[in-house]
């Protein structure tokens, strides 16, 4: 959880950076708010995935014990989905190489367009 929070908190603020570099719109509360709710998007599909999948496998949330199966298709789907979500994950950020150089350059523009109004 920790790491999330620290990616968002780092990650946002440089693309509102960005954008008000491209975009001349200084909007870091519309970024924070899509950042927002694209987590909680996330979280509403993977809640749903998660029943699918615990309904799949053939998951009894009444039994005091679970089957072999059921115990297995848990183990399974932990593992597997950790690492279809890191693969993803990795996938998704690749396209983002703001590096710090660049960023310094980003800050550097906006300080000169800023002190010109």
């Amino acid at each position: 959880e920790f790491r999330r929070v620290l990616f968002r908190s780092c990650a946002l603020p440089d693309a509102a950076d960005w954008g008000e570099l491209h975009n001349e719109l200084h909007a870091p509360a519309i970024i924070y708010t899509y950042g927002t709710f694209m987590v909680k998007l996330g979280q509403a599909v993977t809640a749903l995935i998660a029943g699918w999948i615990l309904a799949g496998i053939g998951y009894d949330g009444m039994a005091e014990v679970q089957t072999e199966a059921a115990s297995n298709g848990i183990f399974n789907a932990n593992w597997i989905m950790c690492v279809a979500g890191g693969i993803l994950i990795i996938l998704a950020a690749i396209p983002y190489h703001l590096t710090k150089e660049e960023h310094a350059d980003i800050i550097s523009k906006l300080e000169v367009r800023r002190a010109g109004k």
